[in-house]
């Protein structure tokens, strides 16, 4: 009896290890006639675009409404430094946001243009050397990977569908403003806007070990959580860590809710 007590207890842990293992693995894309569809909340979206962007060789093309995803964003920046030609088109909302992907990238030397010609600019689409097509319901965010019920299409070596893509793509370029960066109340002497800079810092905020830049300031991170605080934000302690903005991001951090206000619902 005591035998087979044992056995059965020992099937049930496996059981659950198993269930455990199955619900938390992230569920294998569809695919079908060079079309691979991914589904979130969970469901690999983000990886699939990052790994997509490693393999570009020549160029990328975005069109993006609301974009806060750190690891697309360090991917596309990759891609840019390792002389992918990226250029980005961002709805409007991205353009007047504290910190954002557009600041992000335009930081890192990425042309950034603005579609405000809509009341949303709401494409979510890449282009990568003329071959594959990433677009579907996936905002480029972590609320889409990790909460929302989306849908993520790659598709490859569809030329027809890829140049009407690309045609759409350069009709809104045409209308679209180049992004500048975040400006403030003094430019430097090249006319190029500044990017932002923390305000003074209150008593309570830790010292600084360096000088933000121009390119990349610095902002603070708490030893818990993921989000980050310019100087001076009532969030801060005197623990928080000072990092550049861009690691930051990489790290996965975003901006708290007093920095910066909520994204517009996707």
């Amino acid at each position: 009896m005591r035998g087979k007590f044992l056995i059965g207890s020992f099937i049930v842990v496996a059981l659950g290890i198993c269930l455990l293992y199955c619900v938390g693995a992230s569920p294998s894309p569809v695919v079908e006639d060079g079309i691979s569809v991914y589904f979130s909340p969970s469901g690999g979206c983000t990886e699939a675009i990052v790994e997509t962007i490693g393999k570009a060789k020549q160029t990328i093309l975005v069109q993006a409404y609301s974009f806060t995803s750190a690891p697309i964003a360090k991917a596309l920046t990759d891609a840019h430094a390792r002389g992918v030609k990226v250029t980005a088109i961002f709805d409007k909302s991205q353009a007047k946001q504290k910190y954002s992907s557009a600041t992000f990238l335009f930081n890192h030397g990425v042309p950034v243009y603005i579609d405000a010609r809509h009341p949303i600019a709401h494409n979510k689409i890449m282009l990568i050397d003329d071959s594959t097509v990433i677009t579907g319901s996936f905002n480029f965010t972590k609320a889409a990977e990790e909460g929302n019920a989306e849908n993520l299409l790659i598709l490859h070596d569809k030329a027809k569908l890829m140049e009407a893509y690309k045609m759409n793509f350069q009709r809104h370029l045409e209308h679209s403003d180049e992004y500048k960066g975040l400006s403030i109340a003094t430019k430097p002497a090249d006319n190029r806007p500044a990017d932002p800079v923390p305000v003074a810092m209150s008593s309570s905020a830790p010292a600084k070990t360096d000088q933000p830049t121009k390119e990349d300031p610095i902002v603070y991170l708490t030893r818990s959580g993921t989000k980050y605080h310019a100087a001076g934000c009532r969030y801060l302690t005197k623990s928080s860590l000072p990092v550049t903005l861009s690691e930051a991001i990489a790290k996965g951090h975003t901006p708290c809710s007093a920095c910066n206000p909520p994204h517009p619902p996707n």
